[in-house]
């Protein structure tokens, strides 16, 4: 008997350590540099930061995405969203921002010290 629930809690102290190892939300490193728009920004949870500023359409299609001009850097070009939590921060975009999704899942772009000029 003793045996068995030596097992048992070694089997839950396992099953405790893999969910705890294997549940948390692994943050990816930020991106500094020129943003590169020419393919969509597909890697989830990153926060781009800019120095200089991006010519052409951006297309998101990942979540959780922080666009950051610094004051400094915009896009002169669209920003299509086509997932969730999009944040565009302290930049310029001379063109619409826009949640787009033929699933209907896209929505929720916040614009923080940020200018959208459209035309």
């Amino acid at each position: 008997m003793i045996y068995y629930t030596r097992i048992y809690k070694t089997l839950l102290i396992a099953t405790v350590i893999y969910l705890s190892v294997h549940t948390t939300k692994v943050q990816a490193a930020d991106v500094t540099g020129a943003l590169d728009c020419t393919n969509p920004l597909t890697i989830a949870d990153t926060r781009y930061i800019l120095t200089a500023t991006t010519t052409g359409n951006c297309v998101i299609s990942a979540n959780n995405i922080i666009i950051d001009g610094q004051g400094l850097y915009g896009i002169d070009g669209n920003v299509t969203s086509e997932t969730q939590n999009i944040d565009l921060r302290n930049l310029n975009v001379t063109g619409h921002v826009q949640s787009n999704s033929s699933s209907g899942t896209a929505g929720n772009i916040s614009i923080a010290s940020s200018t959208v000029s459209g035309y």
